[in-house]
């Protein structure tokens, strides 16, 4: 399948998780990231498509959406005077926080593409930063790609799997055991 990226859902979804956090003492750019990366994913996973459908990588702090298409998308935001990013420090570090200066226009989205949004925040609404990149590092699809590489989509079917059990294991070995036969 593929993914047709929605600029103008982005803008929009970036404004409302702005304007939801801004009681968060911990809501920066890291955040922010992970709160798209889940409401993406959880909305593909759901609802057979992303909200916004922009490509994420993997980076080191986690999965970030392609840096190219979310800094044009930020700086239009920027531009039009609907968000600001204010550089403030929190334990030690640089936060970059986006804040919105406008309402978001929610009639872009459908009601589970903003059920699936508050999930996300309700998710992560006591984590920090450095919680909501852990958080993502135990992603399957973070942890099968490499840096820079992009996280499929599909990954999502894996996040809430189990372990494979002892008999999980067994009946795999006994199927490749049978393949290598034919």
């Amino acid at each position: 399948m593929e993914m047709i990226f929605n600029q103008e859902k982005l803008a929009e979804l970036i404004l409302f998780f702005a304007q939801e956090s801004q009681s968060d003492p911990y809501f920066g750019s890291t955040k922010l990231n992970k709160l798209l990366f889940m409401t993406d994913f959880l909305a593909y996973g759901n609802l057979g498509k992303p909200v916004t459908g922009i490509a994420y990588i993997h980076q080191v702090q986690g999965p970030a959406p392609l840096p190219g298409d979310f800094l044009t998308v930020r700086e239009q935001l920027e531009t039009a005077g609907r968000l600001v990013i204010r550089e403030q420090m929190l334990f030690g570090f640089a936060q970059k926080r986006p804040v919105a200066q406008a309402n978001p226009n929610l009639a872009l989205f459908t009601q589970d593409e903003l059920d699936i949004a508050r999930h996300a925040l309700d998710t992560m609404r006591t984590m920090t930063n450095q919680e909501a990149s852990t958080w993502s590092h135990q992603r399957p699809g973070w942890l099968s790609t490499k840096q820079g590489e992009e996280i499929p989509y599909y990954t999502v079917v894996l996040w809430d799997r189990t372990p494979p059990t002892f008999d999980d294991l067994t009946w795999a070995e006994q199927m490749i055991a049978q393949l290598e036969l034919v």
